[in-house]
């Protein structure tokens, strides 16, 4: 990760531009912010706006994963999709590529896509109810649990957790290059539609005052919809406290790491079939 960080650094606009090129950003509810002033009031900043730009390039902002899943970011294929999207988004950037599957649309390079991963006998399984519906936090946990390549935990937004121990756990994730899955309820955020899952890629903390502000960037891969967007931590917290109807649970977040290698008796590492 390393590595990859330094390759990146100083390379923003070319990263953005990227990023951007084939988003549309319908604004909903949000505003474009100038200026620190107006930051310090904002629930959400547009990662293309001046400000936004300038969170994801100052020194007070972790975004190591960022550069991961600029890598693999990818357009949900339908308006159900928001969870396949999130899922190989994830897996591309945690699982070897050796271990990846074979679309054949790019045969003979292996590489996670949401056609393709979804036709897996454990992935179909294991839907309970048509991808086109959109997931649960639960069915998408498990989902992740066919590749066995990768430790996946499910954090529930239950109100026995403080906002403030939330933000501390995603952002001890992201500290620890541990990839961050969000199930949230767009309108709480200030957006059009229901439920959602996006990758959270970075966190910025924002000082003012004697405060300490944090915000997350919510990698939205509905990207006909919205673009990324940093959302003010208590903001992103309620949103992920929304019940889900279909599982009547609160939503929250998901941690995905890679799995713990397999060693057989003569100390061999194994592989998972």
């Amino acid at each position: 990760m390393r590595n990859v960080y330094r390759t990146f650094i100083g390379s923003f606009p070319a990263i953005l531009s990227i990023i951007f090129c084939c988003s549309i950003v319908v604004s909903g509810n949000r505003i474009v912010l100038f200026g620190d002033e107006e930051a310090v009031n904002a629930t959400y900043i547009p990662l293309d706006s001046p400000r936004g730009i300038k969170m994801l390039e100052s020194s007070h902002t972790q975004r190591s994963l960022f550069y991961s899943n600029s890598l693999h970011f990818v357009t949900q294929i339908n308006q159900g999709y928001c969870g396949i999207a999130s899922a190989v988004m994830t897996l591309n950037g945690v699982v070897p590529k050796t271990r990846a599957p074979v679309d054949p649309v790019y045969r003979p390079y292996k590489y996670f896509t949401q056609s393709e991963w979804v036709k897996e006998p454990c992935v179909k399984t294991k839907m309970s109810r048509s991808p086109f519906m959109g997931l649960t936090l639960e069915q998408e946990a498990s989902l992740l649990s066919c590749v066995k390549e990768i430790d996946t935990s499910t954090v529930y937004a239950d109100s026995d957790l403080s906002a403030e121990e939330m933000s501390k756990m995603i952002k001890n994730a992201l500290d620890n290059d541990a990839h961050v899955i969000a199930n949230i309820l767009r309108t709480a955020i200030g957006e059009v539609g229901y439920g959602h899952f996006s990758p959270i890629s970075a966190y910025h903390e924002l000082s003012y005052f004697g405060k300490v502000k944090t915000y997350f960037l919510f990698m939205d891969v509905a990207r006909y919809k919205y673009g990324p967007v940093w959302v003010e931590g208590n903001v992103l917290v309620k949103a992920m406290r929304q019940i889900d109807t279909g599982s009547e649970r609160p939503r929250g977040f998901l941690i995905v790491t890679p799995g713990r290698p397999k060693f057989d008796k003569s100390n061999r590492y194994v592989q998972s079939e």
